[in-house]
């Protein structure tokens, strides 16, 4: 086969297409909370050089991350929801925002889910444990 022949073309751009040595991933899966699926939130993926990827929560707990950097990654899970709350002194109110998963999900220093990103599309199933 010649370089620059319309077929060639056609097949090197096939594969940058689809990844050939991709540096990114699609992730996708679902997340669990007391064998519940987590119907809302976010989920982000984040390497050891800060890039991150970030995705919603369906309210089935599925979920699909695009952009995610391949290679060991920490992952966080926020799902919260609003809550009023009176200030004792007054009748003031605030809102405040109520975790509904444990909040050690929530940051990168205190999560404990750690993945190995290696495919171009990956599916990672989690349950949250408290």
């Amino acid at each position: 086969m010649k370089f620059g022949t319309p077929t060639s073309l056609v097949l090197l751009a096939t594969l940058f297409a689809t990844g050939c040595g991709s540096k990114i991933a699609a992730v996708k899966g679902k997340i669990a909370y007391r064998t519940k699926p987590v119907q809302s939130g976010q989920i982000t993926f984040i390497n050891a050089q800060g890039s991150s990827a970030s995705g919603t929560i369906n309210s089935d707990g599925s979920y699909l991350v695009t952009n995610v950097p391949r290679g060991p990654v920490m992952v966080t899970v926020k799902c919260v929801e609003p809550e009023w709350q009176t200030k004792t002194d007054s009748d003031e109110k605030s809102i405040v925002s109520k975790s509904l998963v444990p909040v050690k999900y929530n940051t990168p220093e205190t999560s404990d889910l750690k993945f190995d990103i290696s495919s171009n599309s990956q599916t990672i199933d989690i349950e949250l444990k408290d």
